[in-house]
């Protein structure tokens, strides 16, 4: 099933950077897409993070694992000395579910509702955590489903320049 799954974001982040979301490197650009700021109620995109790898995590309400993946990017953000930028995007909620979700997590990272075109684009979100990881310009570079141990995101966040997709 994970591998199918696989197989479906993959062909819709194909499909996203078709429709123009993506720049000469035919990678989806993941950061234009506008989401509602789940603090000031702002409707912004993501471009002004670019410069950093980031790390979107996908949350919704009541997701023990959303949490727990939270916390792991929070102590990382701290221990890569800001070397990455994490941004929570909540699904499957209303904006007052998932600003009580977000008080839940209980870290003070960017966190937006997601937009409804980036979730269609990926033809939707069947289950929280999902972690979709880009480059410093914003184009996708990996995904995950699930928790996502530290081991894993530490050479892909913390250490952009060396870290390569095939190592990983």
């Amino acid at each position: 099933m994970k591998q199918i799954w696989r197989l479906g974001i993959t062909s819709v982040l194909l499909l996203v950077s078709s429709l123009g979301f993506a720049n000469s490197d035919d990678k989806p650009q993941l950061l234009g897409f506008e989401h509602k700021n789940l603090r000031s109620g702002q409707v912004t995109d993501l471009k002004q993070l670019k410069g950093k790898p980031v790390a979107i995590m996908f949350f919704e309400p009541e997701c023990s694992w959303c949490i727990k993946q939270a916390r792991v990017l929070n102590q990382l953000q701290e221990q890569c000395n800001q070397s990455f930028t994490p941004v929570m995007l909540g699904v499957h909620g209303n904006f007052v579910a998932l600003k009580r979700a977000l008080f839940d997590l209980g870290v003070k990272l960017p966190a937006y509702r997601a937009s409804k075109s980036l979730v269609k684009a990926m033809g939707g979100i069947p289950a929280t955590p999902i972690m979709l990881v880009t480059d410093e310009q914003g184009r996708y570079r990996k995904y995950y489903r699930g928790l996502t141990k530290e081991t894993k995101l530490k050479p892909l966040l913390c250490e952009p320049q060396t870290a390569t997709i095939a190592s990983l």
